[in-house]
């Protein structure tokens, strides 16, 4: 039962995933043989010629041959959302867009070969450390086991001390034993993570692995560097300070609609 909650759980969440990654273009416009064509992404190979427009999503690493305004997205690589205008001969990545401008590029590295793939295997290489609650858990169920491995010899020094044989003493001290073990622990945690996911998932949060939930939820902040990638990259004036004191500013984004507080000066209620 366990591991079907486990199972069902994290197999919900990487259908999840296959989904998003449903929502990728699959085919990208190239040149061969001198007439352009439709071609998968997955068959793109060294040496194809491509055209690029904007909107696109450039699925290989490749180097500009002619340039008309190209402006890219870079963002999912150097997390700078400011778009980049690219010249003849400059490299483009996979994964990044085009939000301006067309032209051709030349295909220099697909697959496993872009500079998108070897941050994606750095990543997997990545040593995830045990989360808190894995460490108490681990902490207990070798307490546990020391108990109980411990009551259950002093139960079989005890029934051949009373003149029971070592056959039936080995029978009583493995039954002691397993009788400490609380097999309803793991099935407890599995249930508690799993509604802990599911309650995130209403809440537009996908968790893979549920050990991840115990560690989100005591989180009280997330620090990210990724402005205009998974933020808005809207930043907004919250507080002012001015000769006459400081003045507190309250509105949404860009938005040109908000409100100020009268300048107050410092120590004063």
């Amino acid at each position: 039962m366990n591991s079907t909650f486990a199972f069902a759980q994290e197999f919900r969440a990487e259908r999840a995933v296959a989904r998003l990654r449903d929502l990728l273009p699959r085919h990208a416009t190239g040149v061969r043989d001198g007439d352009r064509c439709e071609i998968d992404t997955a068959e793109l190979v060294w040496g194809d010629l491509a055209v690029l427009r904007s909107g696109d999503r450039i699925s290989a690493d490749m180097t500009v041959v002619q340039a008309v305004g190209i402006s890219v997205d870079a963002s999912m690589l150097t997390g700078e959302s400011a778009a980049v205008d690219v010249g003849d001969a400059e490299a483009l990545f996979a994964g990044c867009f085009i939000v301006g401008g067309e032209g051709t590029a030349l295909v220099d590295a697909t697959g496993a070969s872009t500079r998108l793939a070897s941050i994606a295997e750095l990543t997997r290489k990545g040593h995830r450390p045990k989360s808190p609650l894995e460490q108490e858990l681990n902490h207990v169920v070798r307490t546990i086991a020391f108990i109980a491995v411990g009551v259950g010899l002093a139960f079989f020094g005890i029934s051949l001390l009373v003149g029971g044989t070592s056959r039936d003493g080995f029978l009583f001290a493995v039954g002691v034993t397993v009788a400490l073990v609380p097999e309803g622990l793991l099935p407890t945690v599995t249930l508690s993570l799993a509604a802990g996911a599911q309650e995130m998932a209403r809440r537009h949060a996908l968790v893979r692995h549920l050990e991840s939930v115990e560690t989100l939820g005591s989180t009280t902040f997330i620090c990210s560097d990724k402005t205009g990638t998974i933020t808005r990259n809207q930043m907004a004036v919250v507080e002012i300070w001015t000769p006459a004191g400081t003045a507190r500013v309250s509105g949404i984004g860009y938005e040109p609609i908000g409100v100020s507080t009268s300048p107050r000066r410092r120590g004063l209620a």
